[in-house]
């Protein structure tokens, strides 16, 4: 009996989990390490039992009908999954799987977390005034200082699984306040732990610095657009983590 086969998007996807694979599939990849073009997507997946892909690999109708009636399963090697299209896959039953795992969570939340100290104490423009010798004649006092965390008011957009990591990382630093919204509810478990919930429209008035974490769905899609920046404060900093498309832009 012939293997499945599947096909992965990427030449250089982890060495493991490849291998892994090969044990019971055929498994052929892209040859080169970066995003494959569309029409070559559709050439390599004819006949393929499951691809293998991530997030920068549009998974369209015209992938879909490239692929074949063979095609039962799509995994993606990330949390999200708005560059495949579900409802067409529906259609077809084919099966769609993401990296939703207790790493990928921990992994977002520590980037967020090293995004927000980068911002706070101005990391990033001190290591270039350093790199570049300017520390010596330039130094005073207050040089490259940043605002901090201390007694500021965090804002966080989205409360599920990341958003409460990122909130379990923030209370150590003494933070004044974590305001948060939630388009669904608010989360027992945030308030437990000193979160407040309010309004979309308050947590951005009144956050020093507005972090969202939330998925992607049609109720949120372009939530930030050009009234969401009015409200923030002049100097609020804004760090997104979430899906791109929740942001306008132009913003």
């Amino acid at each position: 009996m012939s293997k499945k086969r599947v096909f992965a998007t990427r030449l250089d996807f982890p060495g493991s989990g490849i291998k892994l694979l090969k044990e019971k599939y055929e498994v052929q990849c892209h040859s080169e390490p970066h995003i494959i073009p569309e029409d070559d997507l559709a050439e390599r997946i004819k006949g393929a039992d499951a691809l293998f892909c991530i997030s920068t690999d549009k998974i369209n109708k015209k992938i879909l009908d490239a692929a074949g009636p063979q095609l039962k399963v799509i995994a993606t090697m990330s949390l999200g999954f708005e560059h495949i299209d579900v409802n067409e896959c529906k259609k077809r039953n084919i099966q769609v799987c993401n990296a939703a795992n207790p790493i990928s969570v921990s992994v977002v939340a520590e980037f967020t977390i090293g995004l927000l100290l980068a911002v706070s104490r101005k990391i990033v423009e001190s290591s270039g005034a350093i790199l570049r010798g300017e520390w010596t004649e330039t130094w005073t006092p207050d040089w490259y200082v940043g605002r901090g965390l201390t007694n500021a008011t965090v804002g966080i957009v989205g409360m599920g699984r990341i958003g409460q990591a990122v909130l379990d990382r923030i209370l150590p630093f003494g933070v004044a306040k974590v305001l948060y919204f939630d388009i669904y509810t608010p989360v027992l478990k945030a308030e437990e732990k000193g979160a407040h919930f309010t309004t979309f429209d308050r947590l951005l008035a009144n956050s020093d610095y507005i972090i969202v974490t939330c998925n992607l769905t049609d109720d949120n899609r372009g939530m930030f657009d050009e009234k969401a920046f009015s409200l923030m404060k002049p100097n609020a900093v804004f760090i997104n983590t979430s899906r791109h498309v929740s942001r306008n832009t132009f913003c």
